[in-house]
């Protein structure tokens, strides 16, 4: 493979986990959010 194919799919996998490791975190965040706010009613 060329070089240049190589360093896009390494690119398109280092986005991708970005996204997903974001994603995880956004969702953990939203749920620490809602407890608190459960639980302070």
């Amino acid at each position: 493979m060329e070089l240049i194919t190589v360093m896009r799919i390494y690119y398109n996998r280092t986005v991708n986990h970005g996204v997903a490791i974001f994603l995880v975190l956004t969702a953990q965040g939203a749920h620490l959010v809602m407890m608190r706010m459960w639980n302070a009613q």
